[in-house]
């Protein structure tokens, strides 16, 4: 199941507890396209995700994330070297990096696509509350709606 809910969370839904009539794969293909929905109309996920992505160094001292709501910086590397001795501050999408003890923020080397960044990114860890509810009605309602017997009118969609 995608990280918003568990099955047991689903199967605990009316009339989802039927396993026959709604296989786990249905229902893991029908939660991945309401996330996948979700994320793409808000533009973030609610849940952590590995990005990895590549900038160009400018000689400045920040590289502006593709993705807000960075949780952790797990790597850099310029040029393919791994970088030590380094600590990564992150606010607002945007990261510096500073050498250990440092106050100020280290300029990045100039070139072209020669840092890579990888990181967690996401609402929170875990779902709000209201979105994880909002998930699992979405993917009953889209359980509902795709079921060869549906009697569900597609305008209610």
């Amino acid at each position: 199941m995608p990280d918003y809910f568990t099955l047991v969370d689903f199967r605990a839904m009316p009339h989802m507890g039927d396993a026959t009539k709604y296989p786990d794969v249905r229902a893991e293909a029908s939660a991945a396209h309401v996330v996948g929905v979700i994320e793409r109309e808000v533009k973030t996920s609610f849940v952590a995700r590995t990005r990895v992505e590549f900038y160009d160094g400018d000689g400045s001292n920040i590289i502006y994330l593709r993705h807000p709501f960075v949780l952790s910086v797990t790597s850099v590397e310029i040029d393919g070297v791994a970088l030590s001795g380094y600590t990564y501050r992150t606010r607002g999408g945007l990261l510096r990096r500073y050498a250990t003890g440092a106050t100020t923020p280290t300029t990045w080397p100039v070139g072209f696509d020669n840092i890579e960044v990888t990181y967690e990114a996401g609402y929170s860890t875990a779902p709000p509350d209201d979105i994880k509810e909002a998930a699992l009605k979405a993917t009953r309602a889209h359980m509902l709606a795709t079921a060869s017997a549906s009697a569900m009118d597609d305008r209610r969609m």
